[in-house]
């Protein structure tokens, strides 16, 4: 709980206003679901050039790492129907 209101709190402070969930991805610098559906899109549909440019930039784009990337994309990937 304590984590939880200090990542409140710390997205209040860098957001004036109101707190969006978009806020919150951003203050603790995880991917959000969009994020990860977008590079899962990717993945599925592009060549292997294009999916890693477009990866890159986001991952470049938000600071994320690519641990947080590739342990969001598990889930997804597990939950989806793959040939």
């Amino acid at each position: 709980m304590r984590k939880v209101l200090n990542i409140l709190e710390s997205s209040s402070m860098a957001h004036s206003k109101k707190v969006t969930v978009e806020d919150v991805y951003n203050c603790t610098g995880r991917p959000s679901p969009q994020e990860i559906d977008t590079i899962f899109q990717t993945l599925c549909a592009d060549t292997l050039n294009q999916a890693y440019d477009k990866i890159q930039k986001i991952r470049i784009n938000r600071s994320l790492t690519l641990e947080d990337i590739v342990r969001d994309m598990h889930l997804v990937v597990m939950k989806a129907s793959l040939p």
